[in-house]
């Protein structure tokens, strides 16, 4: 079953649940079994930045490493994070106006507006008129090889260098091509992607055998924070910098699972269109495409529209919710 059919499907969910399905994005078949150790933990706080005229930061996370006490820092208008030291940062008791009025609270408030579907919840797409389109690439866990081609088209194509991209990771996928995303990473550093990162969870759990309300992180046994942070900490070991977007797996959650991950400061990316349905392509929209090797249906339909006389326009995910003139 596709995932447009399972879009569909969800309207209906409420009265009647949905049909197990195969899945073709992962292998996952064991008990949802999420691992953490590090001394990495979640905080919601508000701070300044000193060396930046006191700009206002979210707080992210707190943790060591190397012996140095280090904070995950969101910038709450660009939607951009960084790794500060603990001592580059002015810790503070209120929150300061621009931070509650940002463009990252409000985007906070907004996916946390009913209704919450099974299938797809979150942000979808701007809410404003924008000439492009966010490619969301998901890399969900897979023995396959990695679609270069779709990569190799992206960047031999005419589209201005840095192509935009947000790349969906799963840890699960990360540790088994290492080599891969080592290549990602140095297309990113030479300036042929600008990628940005969204968390897509440490293990992927997906059972095949499982209704959608019983799967993925509705599992009995998951543990979301475990996945998000796990998640986050292997980015870090790796050199780069956790994101402050998240993809549910399987793009299955539910209300409680959606306020739980907004109170750990992420943002919920869903999509508009998945590209290996053939869905219309609408300026705005968040589309969805499987890197994984799993989806080669969907990498031919893109390159299709990529090649044709009307080319696609992308934009970065931080751009699409950033062009709003309010």
């Amino acid at each position: 079953m596709t995932r447009r059919q399972l879009l569909s499907r969800a309207v209906g969910a409420t009265l009647f649940g949905l049909m197990p399905y195969r899945s073709v994005w992962t292998e996952e078949k064991s008990t949802p079994a999420c691992r953490f150790t590090a001394a990495y933990r979640a905080v919601q706080r508000y701070g300044s930045v000193k060396r930046t005229a006191d700009s206002p930061v979210h707080i992210l996370r707190e943790f060591s490493l190397q012996g140095e006490s280090l904070l995950l820092t969101l910038d709450p208008e660009s939607l951009t994070t960084a790794i500060l030291p603990l001592e580059a940062v002015t810790f503070l008791d209120e929150p300061p106006d621009l931070a509650v009025q940002s463009r990252y609270a409000r985007l906070l408030t907004r996916q946390m507006v009913p209704p919450h579907p099974l299938v797809n919840a979150g942000l979808r797409r701007a809410d404003h008129p924008i000439d492009g389109v966010c490619l969301t690439i998901d890399l969900c866990p897979a023995p396959k090889p990695m679609e270069y081609r779709l990569f190799e088209a992206l960047m031999s194509d005419d589209l201005s260098r840095p192509v935009p991209l947000a790349i969906a990771v799963s840890g699960g996928w990360m540790r088994r091509h290492e080599r891969d995303f080592a290549w990602l990473c140095a297309r990113h550093a030479e300036g042929d992607f600008s990628i940005t990162w969204i968390n897509h969870s440490n293990t992927h759990f997906y059972d095949a055998a499982r209704h959608n309300r019983e799967n993925f992180f509705l599992a009995n046994g998951s543990d979301p924070q475990c996945e998000v942070l796990a998640l986050e900490w292997e980015l870090i070991r790796r050199g780069v910098t956790p994101p402050p977007f998240f993809r549910f797996p399987g793009l299955v959650s539910s209300s409680g699972l959606l306020k739980e991950l907004t109170e750990l400061g992420l943002l919920v990316i869903g999509c508009e269109t998945v590209v290996a349905d053939g869905a219309p392509i609408r300026s705005g929209g968040i589309i969805l495409l499987h890197g994984n090797g799993n989806e080669p249906r969907g990498v031919d339909f893109f390159l299709h529209h990529l090649r044709s006389p009307k080319k696609i326009q992308l934009v970065s995910l931080p751009e699409l919710f950033r062009l709003h003139p309010g």
